[in-house]
């Protein structure tokens, strides 16, 4: 089986009042997660603020990911940055920290030639011998992870998945299907996971999984059982309440208020996101309790 697939949380950052970064709360976030039968936390994606957090920042949560995971479960760090020369200095301290992968979105924001993309990783294959993910997010990079650009990059030897944000199954299918067994396919997008399964993904990550992990991890267990129809259910069931939940939110602003729901307050987000107003507070909440039972029965039921 492949060893880096399965269901990993883009794990939140948590905050202060503040806005200063609380990392005393990351070891209660990662056992939490592991409790819940994750494979693994994905550290400082788009759900983590990675772009709103220093590079100092950045270190500290993957410093103390790693530390908390202790390693019972897989550490992949996203390290990409509008400043390339930050990627490359988080690529190599994560090599230190003994991560299992990284992650990095293409350049972006000044509009990168495809040679350019692919220097980029190889730049980072050559700084850090971990395995490396390519990262498609094209509604917030502009810069799309082609056909082309795949079969491109896979010419560096550690390149060894993608993670695929992105509604297209079709073009994740033949990404995947140009090294099937090579290639680990971690999908994006929560609300539709088992269509990406059902279509050759390997495992998933997501804002959402912060809340509601057990919901996935039993999702992927279904799929791997074949009983698909069950794991349909599960898939409405996430989509309902994720959406419901959320609303005219940031996902980021609906994941860190979702979380303290679930006992631990990881604070307020960064600007631009903003802080759930009263209103909306009370909307989750109602949310929230319309689906605590599946939730709470869910979580028990994965315990036994």
């Amino acid at each position: 089986m492949n060893t880096l697939g399965g269901i990993y949380p883009a794990l939140v950052t948590p905050m202060r009042d503040d806005q200063t970064l609380h990392a005393s709360l990351i070891p209660r976030l990662v056992e939490f997660q592991i409790a819940a039968g994750v494979d693994g936390i994905w550290v400082a994606g788009a759900s983590g603020e990675a772009e709103l957090l220093s590079v100092e920042e950045r270190r500290v949560m993957t410093e103390m990911v790693v530390e908390a995971v202790d390693g019972r479960v897989n550490v992949i760090v996203h390290v990409g940055a509008i400043a390339p020369t930050h990627s490359y200095e988080l690529a190599s301290h994560a090599q230190q920290c003994g991560v299992d992968a990284v992650a990095s979105t293409p350049p972006h924001y000044y509009a990168p030639g495809l040679q350019t993309v692919v220097d980029h990783y190889r730049k980072l294959a050559d700084v850090c011998d971990r395995p490396l993910f390519m990262y498609h997010l094209p509604s917030c990079t502009h810069v799309p992870v082609t056909l082309p650009l795949a079969e491109r990059l896979l010419g560096i030897p550690s390149m060894a998945g993608i993670k695929y944000s992105d509604h297209n199954l079709i073009l994740m299918r033949q990404i995947k299907q140009l090294d099937p067994d090579r290639l680990t396919v971690l999908f994006g997008m929560d609300a539709v996971l088992l269509a990406a399964l059902v279509m050759g993904a390997d495992g998933g990550v997501g804002g959402s999984y912060n809340f509601m992990p057990e919901a996935y991890v039993k999702i992927l267990a279904l799929h791997r059982e074949g009983r698909i129809a069950e794991a349909q259910r599960l898939q409405r069931e996430t989509m309902d309440f994720g959406l419901g939940l959320r609303a005219d939110l940031s996902p980021m602003s609906a994941s860190k208020f979702a979380v303290s729901l679930r006992g631990i307050d990881c604070g307020p987000p960064r600007p631009p996101h903003m802080v759930p107003a009263k209103d909306q507070q009370q909307r989750m909440r109602q949310c929230f309790e319309a689906h605590h039972a599946w939730l709470e029965g869910l979580a028990a039921r994965n315990d036994g």
